[in-house]
Formats: structure tokens, C-alpha cells, sequence
């Protein structure tokens, strides 16, 4: 008897002294006190704090069923923009709402990760107009690739890069406002010398609708790059058949119909990637003229969100034309890329339908010079079309996106001369964001393709 009751007396003993740990580590628990890496947590996660978006009353949503699920890793990530989605995706957050709240559960600043990510992406560098124009003139510096060989065509670009160079002062063109250019008489001078020298060979190699099918890109908000590639098949002064004699080589495909085609139902870009590769492949392995230079004689013209990536990995030594012209997030290349205008081809049919521009992505900058209106870009970081030679700040107004609650302000306080003066600028400069149906001298299609060949020579050794 007297050990059966040392027995039952030593497992009370026992049960008192484990009730009170488990008493201390909930109390632990609840009061988050820290306890390091010795005793682990009897809950499945972490315990956080959560918080939610108050509605248009200011209340805050109701946290009744809510019930949440987060994996946190030991150690704490070094979250930079280049590791961003990689580590991110080590934090899972599973949660089920309330059918009363249809918005987002939003986890507050303990997941430090993430608002140092959110922090970044907030205070991205905005770089202005002047440190663009100080960004070409750099990038200008680092010149092309140099050929495996000179060609005669790379002798008449280094005459023109010197002629444009040291061209003289000039104001007799009376179809040209030196108000509205950088410098004219070096526009002037490159321009008649495109007119003159330069000769384009296009490839025949490609499948329709990807390649060589202008026609089904000719209207909405992409329809620069079936208006360009039309007007530049048809062309009787710059196309050459003799490979030889060319400055440039078009590579004639459609952004648009690429994805259309390829992957109409999917959002991953990548998937389209393979198939610009095997083109580059084939004409690469099947002439030299790819080889010759690494690609940097060569342009596209594309206009979709897509084109900037997936024509980075193997088409990114080409002179890329693109309506995609963010230099921090895009991948535009300022001083060997070139900005695409954005436009919108309407037809006679239909003049009034949509004016202000009903898409997400509006061609709004153009069409505002269209419409003799001054433009405001409030867009942080885009590269004007024509940016290297047209003087943007004459004519348009730009506005950081950080400034946009005192955008009134801002626009009252330019002065009423100052606003005459931009808006006849705007009509000094409308003439090169025209479209025509047979080109005209210092349209859209002109002025696209000298911004592709001012680039080539200026890039030229």
C-alpha cells in the first residue's frame, strides 16, 4: 500500500508540474514574449497581427470566420528588387473570409519582407527628361558592335554620322519649326541624307500571320507596326533586293499576331520566346548578315506590351522600335532602342467613336496632338517618341506621379503666354504624328524610320 501511494503521489506530482509548463508557454505564447529557438510553438504558425482595409465608412472589416494560415521562414530574407518574386514566394498566406467581406486580407508591417518590397518599388529612381537626354548621350557613346568585316555600307554611315556631326546652320525649310527640335539643322542634315543613302533589306523568310501580314495590324492601339510594316514593304526609295547595299535589315513581324497566335489565352510571355529564337536561328544559319555585326544593323518594329521581353534575350542587339518605353521596368535601352508612337488609327466610317480614348492603354499622347490639345504626361520614366531630336519640354508638360494631388496647382500655374506658346508649338509638331495612306516627307512613317537610322549611324565605328 504505502508504495502505491508513493506511486499515485509522484504521477500528480508529475501532472501538477506539467500543467503549470504548459500554463507558462500559453502565457508565453499570448504575450508574444520571445523565447528564441528553445521551445517550439504549439500552434501551426506564427501568431500575426493582421489588419484590413477600412470601407468608405471608415469601419474595418470584419475579421468574424476569418481563419489564416502563414509559413514564415526561419531566417529573415534579404529582399532586393532581382530576388524579389523568388523569396517572396517562400511566405505562404492562406486564408478563407467571411461571405460579408469580399475584399482583400491584407497582412500588416510584422511581414517586414514585404513592405520592404512594396517600400522599393515606391521610391523607384524617377529619372526626368534632362537625365534622359544625358542617359542617350552616354549610351551613344558605347558604340555597336564592330563588324567582322567592313562593308561599303559601313564607310557611307561613318560619312553621314560626319556630315550630321558638323552640318551647318540652316533655317530654309519652310516646312520645318526650329522651336520644336533639339537641333534642326542636324536633323535637317540626317534627314535628307536618309532620304539619299539609306537602303533597307527585309527578309522573306516568315510565316503568316507572324510575319509579312500588315493588313490584319492596320487599326487599334497597336496599329503602328501594321502601318509601318506596310509602308515600308511598299517603299520604292529605301528597299533594296541586294543585301549587300543595305544600312538596315527589317525583320518584318507582328508583336501582336505573335501573341495572338501563339498564345491567345495565356499570360506567359515566355512561351512566345522559343519561336523568335528558331527565327533568328534560321536566318543567322542561313546568311551572314546576322553574324556580321551581332544583330546591330538589324530593327524590328513592334508595338504590343510584350515586345520588350521577348525580344530581349535573342533579339536584343537590334534597334528595337517600341511603344513599350519605360527605361526603369521595361527593358528600353535609351540610345539604341527607339520610342514607337502609340497610335490609333481611325477610319471615316466611324470618326467620332471613342475620342477620349476608352482603352486601358490609350495612344493619349498622340492623340492629344491630334487634337491641337497640349499634351500632360503624367507617366514617370517614359521616353517620348522622337525623343532625340524633338525638344519634348516645348510643347508638352510633365508631371512626376508623386505630384499628382497638386496637379491643379500645377497646371494653373502656368502662365498664359507659356501655354500659347506650347500650343502652337503643338501644331508646328503635328505633322510628324500623322499617318498617310501614300507617305508624305516628315510623317509618322518618315520620322519612325530616320529615329531608327539616326540611331544606327550615331552608334557606327
Amino acid at each position: 500500500m504505502g508504495h502505491a501511494f508513493q506511486y499515485i503521489f509522484g504521477i500528480q506530482r508529475l501532472a501538477y508540474f506539467g500543467g503549470v509548463v504548459f500554463a507558462v508557454i500559453i502565457v508565453l505564447q499570448y504575450l508574444e514574449f520571445p523565447y528564441g529557438d528553445v521551445i517550439s510553438s504549439f500552434f501551426s504558425a506564427s501568431k500575426i497581427h493582421i489588419t484590413y482595409g477600412a470601407d468608405s465608412n471608415g469601419s474595418n472589416y470584419s475579421t468574424e470566420n476569418a481563419t489564416i494560415t502563414l509559413t514564415v521562414p526561419q531566417k529573415r530574407l534579404d529582399f532586393n528588387m532581382s530576388e524579389t518574386y523568388k523569396n517572396a514566394s517562400n511566405l505562404v498566406l492562406n486564408f478563407t473570409k467571411s461571405e460579408s467581406s469580399s475584399r482583400e486580407i491584407i497582412p500588416s508591417a510584422n511581414l517586414s519582407d514585404v513592405t520592404e518590397v512594396q517600400h522599393k518599388k515606391r521610391t523607384m529612381k524617377v529619372v526626368s527628361i534632362s537625365e534622359m537626354r544625358d542617359v542617350l548621350v552616354h549610351n551613344r557613346a558605347f558604340h555597336s558592335m564592330k563588324p567582322l568585316w567592313t562593308s561599303r555600307a559601313d564607310r557611307e554611315l561613318l560619312n553621314a554620322k560626319r556630315q550630321i556631326e558638323n552640318a551647318s546652320f540652316t533655317e530654309d525649310d519652310h516646312n520645318l519649326y526650329p522651336s520644336v527640335f533639339r537641333n534642326i539643322s542636324m536633323f535637317r542634315r540626317s534627314y535628307e541624307l536618309m532620304e539619299k543613302t539609306l537602303k533597307v533589306y527585309i527578309y522573306k523568310e516568315g510565316e503568316k500571320p507572324i510575319f509579312h501580314r500588315p493588313e490584319a495590324v492596320m487599326k487599334g492601339i497597336y496599329a503602328s507596326e501594321g502601318w509601318f510594316m506596310m509602308q515600308m514593304k511598299s517603299s520604292k526609295i529605301f528597299i533594296t533586293k541586294k543585301p549587300k547595299q543595305a544600312h538596315l535589315f527589317y525583320i518584318p513581324y507582328s508583336s501582336k499576331l505573335l501573341k495572338a497566335t501563339l498564345s491567345p489565352n495565356s499570360y506567359d510571355r515566355e512561351s512566345v520566346v522559343p519561336y523568335l529564337k528558331n527565327y533568328i536561328d534560321m536566318i543567322s544559319g542561313r546568311y551572314n548578315f546576322w553574324n556580321r555585326t551581332g544583330g546591330s544593323d538589324h530593327f524590328l518594329v513592334a508595338c504590343h506590351d510584350w515586345a520588350p521581353d521577348e525580344t530581349a534575350r535573342f533579339m536584343g542587339t537590334c534597334i528595337r522600335a517600341i511603344c513599350n518605353t519605360d527605361i526603369q521596368k521595361s527593358g528600353f535601352e535609351l540610345g539604341k532602342d527607339v520610342s514607337l508612337p502609340e497610335t490609333n488609327v481611325r477610319y471615316p466610317q466611324n470618326p467620332l467613336q471613342n475620342l477620349g480614348g476608352s482603352e486601358v492603354n490609350s495612344p493619349r499622347v498622340v492623340e492629344a496632338i491630334f487634337y491641337e490639345c497640349v499634351p500632360v504626361i503624367i507617366s514617370d520614366n517614359f521616353v517620348p517618341s522622337f525623343f532625340e531630336i524633338l525638344d519634348w519640354e516645348s510643347f508638352a508638360v510633365f508631371v512626376p506621379e508623386k505630384d499628382i494631388p497638386d496637379l491643379k496647382n500645377i497646371l494653373l500655374s502656368i502662365p498664359k503666354k507659356r501655354y500659347l506658346q506650347m500650343h502652337q508649338r503643338v501644331k508646328e509638331v503635328q505633322q510628324h504624328f500623322l499617318w498617310h495612306v501614300k507617305p508624305v516627307k516628315y510623317d509618322m512613317f518618315h520620322m519612325i524610320l530616320h529615329s531608327i537610322w539616326y540611331t544606327r549611324v550615331a552608334r557606327v565605328k
